[in-house]
């Protein structure tokens, strides 16, 4: 989960996604697991490393749980920036939220679903987060349910709740035909 998210912050602020490797033997950190660190790579320049605390360094700190930790150059990480940062005024138009839940294969990852529910009307879609994923008795054996918060907003207009309905209609089209989810 870290290195997804530093991924994404890196990738954010610098405009580029970055390798995540394990580092070279004379760049191993001996405060961590040797076999659970990697070193954070950007155009071939080391910008970094995120790994798991090996358990003798945290006892010596009085930690007894699992510790990952990071540490980024950000000069660095700005360097290394593509184009120019650049800003767009907040939106003047309201936005909508919605949950959507769905029932899928146990096989099919949260990501894959994200991002077609993303491509389905970018122009409207601003944000799709995962907040719950169930199984148990009230769901068919080999499936999974996936719940979604959604957030739509268009920069032109005040989008209507049968706006909102048909954005979510198209949704449930495309994950069905692409991953043969259903509506909880």
């Amino acid at each position: 989960r870290l290195k997804g998210i530093v991924s994404n912050v890196i990738k954010t602020a610098a405009g580029k996604t970055p390798v995540m490797a394990r580092p070279a033997r004379t760049r191993t950190k001996s405060f961590l697991y040797t076999h659970r660190q990697v070193d954070i790579t950007l155009d071939g320049n080391v910008l970094g490393f995120l790994g798991r605390l090996h358990p003798v360094t945290a006892e010596s700190f009085g930690i007894d749980r699992e510790i990952y930790c990071f540490e980024i150059s950000v000069d660095g990480l700005l360097k290394s920036r593509v184009g120019t940062v650049r800003a767009k005024s907040l939106p003047r138009f309201p936005g909508i939220k919605r949950d959507l839940a769905l029932i899928v294969d146990e096989n099919v990852e949260v990501g894959g679903i994200v991002e077609t529910i993303l491509e389905t009307d970018p122009k409207r879609i601003r944000t799709c987060s995962l907040f719950d994923l169930y199984r148990g008795e009230q769901i068919p054996e080999g499936k999974k349910s996936m719940a979604f918060r959604l957030f739509f907003q268009d920069e032109q207009k005040t989008l209507t709740d049968a706006a909102g309905d048909k954005v979510v209609e198209n949704i449930l089209d495309r994950v069905r035909e692409k991953y043969n989810a259903g509506l909880r």
